[in-house]
């Protein structure tokens, strides 16, 4: 099992957010959308790589 941490900002439109250590980011105008995009790019991501599962760690760029 490989854990993704991502890292989310505020914005002026809503949220961003990336991963620490993959080349996968995406964005949400609501929390509730960004966890979503979240998940589809992560999605996305595996179906172009493959591997094994992989667990979504979300963190606030501001903790």
């Amino acid at each position: 099992m490989v854990e993704v941490k991502f890292i989310v900002e505020e914005t002026s439109t809503g949220f961003s957010a990336y991963a620490e250590n993959l080349p996968v980011y995406t964005t949400g105008k609501s929390i509730t959308m960004l966890q979503f995009n979240i998940e589809e790019a992560m999605s996305l991501y595996q179906e172009e790589v493959g591997g094994n599962h992989i667990d979504i760690i979300i963190e606030n760029s501001s903790t």
